[in-house]
């Protein structure tokens, strides 16, 4: 946990898991920050998501802990009629907990936010971008953006504590 590479049991399970037939991708999750997305023959590893929903921060935890991405795959149907993963789309996303728990899209080109946001999102963006790309670029089939059109909401959660409202 807390690791943005992966740890060995997570290379053991890869290399173990992926010769079967029946496995085309694997999303993982549970490393409380996110980890790359790699590929490893023909087959997509997204090894980790980071966090969605957390009370964790830098107070407890290191501060990456805020952070957590939405991936989503492309799929196609080859000439034979098999579906193929042929690329990972990814969103960074930030849990504001400054007024309950807000999931964000770390979008650091907002205007509408107090600046300490908007830096802190601008933070999350860089850290999310530079792990997760770590080992594979857009020329792979992999992407990242912010998925959401201009003017539209940019909150994706939001969880108020008891007694706060």
């Amino acid at each position: 946990e807390y690791r943005h590479e992966p740890v060995s049991s997570q290379n053991e399970w890869l290399e173990a898991t992926l010769p079967s037939e029946d496995v085309d991708l694997i999303i993982g999750h549970h490393a409380h920050v996110v980890q790359p997305v790699d590929k490893v023959g023909d087959e997509w590893v997204v090894f980790g998501l980071g966090n969605f929903l957390s009370n964790q921060s830098a107070n407890c935890c290191v501060a990456a802990s805020q952070d957590g991405m939405i991936a989503t795959v492309e799929l196609l149907e080859n000439d034979t009629g098999q579906i193929e993963a042929v690329g990972v789309h990814y969103i960074p996303t930030w849990v504001d907990r400054g007024d309950g728990y807000i999931i964000r899209v770390a979008d650091p080109a907002r205007t509408d936010l107090p600046e300490s946001t908007i830096d802190q999102m601008g933070i999350t963006f860089d850290r999310t971008f530079d792990v997760v790309s770590s080992r594979l670029s857009e020329a792979d089939g992999l992407t990242i953006g912010l998925g959401l059109a201009p003017g539209e909401p940019s909150v994706i959660a939001s969880v108020v504590p008891a007694g706060d409202g």
